[in-house]
């Protein structure tokens, strides 16, 4: 039997891993780096060789980042083919993820992927630390207190299916903001949320920002690893 650990590395700053995830990437023949291209550095490689994980160590595995499921699908199987056919029998491996492996994680798609190919790799998951609970730390917010409700989704193309959301949940944090940044600011803006509205991008990173509401930010230019957490009890 093989054995191939899914580990969430935490948002990027490499103390926030969890002491089992160090200890399984250090017992790991090789470590599979997810990346949308053969030709880029992967942030998750950046977190590893920040920890001192020997390079040789890594592999890319190239996942595109295409809207086509089929295109999706495809390197989910051929990645798949490659782990069961290159894993020598009893190796330990790790596929390892940005903040934790069981929220929209490649890791999920890639351990079907491999129980349609094979019965003979353990794929067990390894948590870490989430964006959303690393962005709240560097805002010095909470979120959630007591028993206050919270609800985490992608960011929809009809803004306007927030919401209901808003209606409902004491916190509401968006995920892949993205190029849907200026919409979701002027919707926030016209409700009068903008006050209660906490925005963080590239959190853990060198070029991580933070900041209550949306004065000053460029909002053309929102980074793909964008969060925003809106606490609509801070507005009661």
């Amino acid at each position: 039997m093989r054995t191939l650990y899914g580990v969430g590395l935490g948002p990027g700053e490499p103390e926030l891993l969890t002491l089992k995830g160090r200890r399984l990437l250090d017992e790991s023949s090789v470590i599979y780096t997810p990346t949308g291209a053969i030709a880029s550095r992967s942030r998750a490689a950046d977190i590893l060789l920040g920890l001192g994980i020997d390079e040789s160590k890594l592999e890319p595995m190239v996942f595109p980042m295409s809207m086509e499921d089929s295109v999706r699908e495809e390197a989910w199987k051929a990645n798949a083919e490659y782990i069961d056919v290159s894993l020598a029998d009893g190796a330990t491996a790790s596929f390892v993820t940005l903040g934790d492996a069981s929220v929209y994680s490649t890791w999920t798609y890639l351990v079907r992927a491999l129980a349609r190919r094979t019965s003979d790799i353990q794929t067990p998951t390894v948590p870490g630390v989430t964006t959303m609970s690393a962005a709240a730390a560097a805002l010095e917010i909470p979120l959630v207190i007591g028993d206050e409700s919270i609800a985490l989704v992608p960011t929809p193309n009809r803004i306007e299916d927030l919401v209901p959301l808003l209606e409902s949940m004491d916190t509401l944090v968006l995920y892949k903001v993205g190029r849907r940044l200026e919409s979701v600011i002027g919707f926030l803006e016209e409700r009068g949320l903008a006050g209660c509205s906490y925005f963080a991008s590239n959190v853990g990173v060198a070029a991580q920002h933070v900041q209550v509401g949306f004065p000053d930010l460029d909002a053309g230019k929102g980074p793909y690893m964008s969060t925003i957490i809106i606490r609509t009890s801070d507005a009661q």
